[in-house]
């Protein structure tokens, strides 16, 4: 099996912030990994999708490439004491 791929941004690369919804890009590397949010097919990175902004709603995430061990897990909105809103 080859070495686990890594995952170059998940939420931590935020966009934009446009009204109530954040553009969040999920990439890879290697590129054409398959991106599921919330079971949803978005298909291969890297990609980008709206969010909802609303603090507290969580996004489950899944990246699968072939040959390649798979990442799972969640996107939240939360305010941190001291910070402003992050994602």
């Amino acid at each position: 099996m080859r070495a686990a791929f890594r995952l170059v941004a998940a939420a931590a690369a935020v966009i934009a912030v446009l009204g109530r919804t954040t553009l969040v890009t999920i990439d890879s590397k290697p590129h054409g990994a398959a991106v599921y949010v919330d079971r949803e097919p978005l298909g291969g990175t890297p990609v980008q999708k709206s969010l909802s902004s609303f603090i507290g709603r969580e996004y489950a995430v899944r990246v699968e490439l072939d040959g390649c061990q798979s990442y799972v897990g969640t996107l939240k909105k939360e305010v941190k004491a001291g910070a402003a809103v992050v994602c």
